[in-house]
C-alpha cells in the first residue's frame, strides 16, 4: 500500500503544467498538504482554512480552467491522500464551480463521499458522469454491502 501512495505521489508532483505543485511544495505549503492529518475533528478549521488558502493560490494564477482543473484535482488528491477529506472535498466543490460536467472531478467527488462513508451522495456524484464507470459502481455496491 505505501508502494501504492508513493507511486500516486510522484505522478501528482510530475503532472504536465502544473504550477501550484512548485508553491505547494515550497517553504509556504498548507501544512494539512504536508503532513497527515492527526485528528480531524480537531483540525476541521484548518483544513478548511487550508484548502481556501490553496484554492486562492490556483485561481490568481495565470493558468487556464482547464489547468486550474487539473491543479484543484491534484491538490484534492494529495489532501486525500494525507486524509484531510473536508479539504479535498472543497477543493473539489471549486473545481465543479469551474466545469459542472467534468468527469475527473465529478468521479473523485464520488469516490471521496465514498471514503467519507456516505454512500448516497457517491452514488448522486457517479450518476451524473458522462459515461458509467463500472469500476466506482463495484466500489460502491461493495460498500452497499459491508
Amino acid at each position: 500500500a505505501q508502494a501504492a501512495v508513493a507511486r500516486l505521489k510522484s505522478l501528482l508532483n510530475k503532472s504536465k503544467g502544473n504550477k501550484v505543485e512548485d508553491e505547494i511544495n515550497s517553504s509556504q505549503t498548507p501544512e494539512a498538504v504536508q503532513e497527515p492529518v492527526q485528528n480531524a475533528d480537531d483540525n476541521r478549521q484548518g483544513d478548511e482554512a487550508s484548502a481556501e488558502e490553496a484554492i486562492s493560490q490556483v485561481m490568481n494564477s495565470n493558468s487556464s480552467f482547464r489547468e486550474k482543473i487539473q491543479q484543484l484535482n491534484n491538490l484534492a488528491g494529495k489532501m486525500y491522500i494525507n486524509d484531510n477529506h473536508d479539504g479535498a472535498l472543497t477543493v473539489l466543490q471549486k473545481a465543479l464551480e469551474i466545469d459542472a460536467s467534468d468527469p475527473f472531478v465529478l468521479k473523485n467527488i464520488a469516490y471521496l463521499y465514498l471514503a467519507m462513508g456516505d454512500k448516497v451522495k457517491a452514488l448522486d456524484y457517479a450518476s451524473r458522469l458522462p459515461m458509467v464507470d463500472f469500476a466506482l459502481l463495484r466500489a460502491i455496491k461493495g460498500h452497499c454491502h459491508e
